[in-house]
This record gives C-alpha cells, sequence and structure tokens, in this order.
C-alpha cells in the first residue's frame, strides 16, 4: 500500500475572473461558500505562489465587512460549478483511495491510518472502505 498522502486528488480550474464576480468554492467542512472578487493577490500555499481573489463574503458574517483570500484554482462562477467540480473530485479520490487496498489486509490497514467514521469524517475513504469490503469479504456495508 503507498503512502496515500503523495496521491490526494485536486479538481482545480484554470477559469478567469474580473473584479466583481461572484466565485464559489467548497470550504474543508464541506460547506458551498460565495462572495465577490474585490481584488487579487498572490498568496503562498505550500511554498508555492498562486492567484489569488481578495473576496467579500456574501456569506453573512459576524462583521459587516467580511473579506478572505482565495485560490482562484478552486472557485467556480456558479454553485452548479461548484457542485460538479467537488462530485468529480469525491469519484477521483475514492478511486485513488481504491487502488491502494487490494487485499483484506490493505483494507485493514487502510481503516486504521483513514478517519471514516467521526463526525468530520473522510466520505471517499469510507466509500472506498465500503466497495473494499464488498469486493474482497461480500460485505454489504450501509452508508
Amino acid at each position: 500500500m503507498g503512502d496515500i498522502k503523495n496521491r490526494l486528488v485536486k479538481v482545480e480550474n484554470n477559469n478567469e475572473y474580473s473584479i466583481g464576480d461572484e466565485v464559489w468554492w467548497i470550504n474543508p467542512k464541506g460547506e458551498y461558500l460565495h462572495g465577490v472578487i474585490t481584488d487579487f493577490d498572490v498568496m503562498t500555499v505550500c511554498g508555492e505562489n498562486v492567484m489569488a481573489g481578495y473576496i467579500h463574503l456574501a456569506e453573512e458574517c459576524a462583521f459587516p465587512k467580511c473579506y478572505m483570500n482565495i485560490r482562484l484554482s478552486i472557485c467556480w462562477p456558479s454553485k452548479e460549478e461548484c457542485m460538479r467540480a467537488q462530485a468529480r473530485q469525491m469519484k477521483l479520490q475514492t478511486e485513488e483511495y481504491k487502488k491502494s487496498i487490494e487485499t483484506v489486509e490493505d483494507l485493514v490497514r487502510f481503516l486504521f491510518t483513514h478517519d471514516c467514521y467521526s463526525e468530520d469524517h473522510d466520505y471517499d475513504a469510507e466509500e472506498a472502505a465500503r466497495i473494499s469490503a464488498k469486493e474482497l469479504l461480500g460485505i454489504d456495508l450501509p452508508k
């Protein structure tokens, strides 16, 4: 079983945006957020400079003016496009996880190294484990 941390799937885009455009993205909690680009900036992500939008959040915030920097490569021009990108990423990530589970031993190791059942668990890992349990052991696990 390979090092899965180096195999996380990213679905990003090369969309071009302008100041005033509304964009959508999904945060780590799985919430769809949107806001209006008010400026552009360069931010450093994992040692790499990437283009970011300085975004005025459209969502209600605790403060009257709530801004944040968001990498433009994870922003989408509509909620529907954001949802399609998220569905594609989930499918690809599940497939990538699944590649690392070829035997029952791999499945057991996978379950001990991936959070499949906590409140904020990795749904893609859970799905890969569920599919593998069916294929390797003939067990139908509920969703």
